[in-house]
């Protein structure tokens, strides 16, 4: 019961726009938790860049049950980045 309630509010947004049809879709759209499922077991999502946004919209997506990110960012971990950064920790620059 337990795990159920808890999948059903890290979807929650992803529900409303896959469990019901809207006025973008195409009239053949059919709404449904299988589509969910499948989204997130099998959607490979990649996110350009591990910053402010991108680290939260990370947060987001595993939150959200996607299972397949990758991460490109090409930028140095500095300690006046850890902030806005919650992915790297201090303990990064002193192991």
């Amino acid at each position: 019961m337990a795990e159920s309630t808890v999948h059903q509010s890290r979807s929650r947004d992803l529900d409303k726009l896959l469990l019901r049809p809207g006025n973008l879709v195409a009239p053949t759209f059919e709404p449904g938790a299988q589509l969910r499922d499948d989204l997130q077991e099998y959607a490979r999502i990649l996110v350009v860049g591990a910053g402010g946004l991108g680290c939260e919209l990370l947060k987001d997506l595993a939150l959200s049950g996607f299972k397949n990110l990758e991460v490109i960012d090409m930028d140095r971990i500095e300690v006046t980045n850890l902030n806005r950064q919650f992915l790297f920790r201090f303990s990064f620059f002193h192991p």
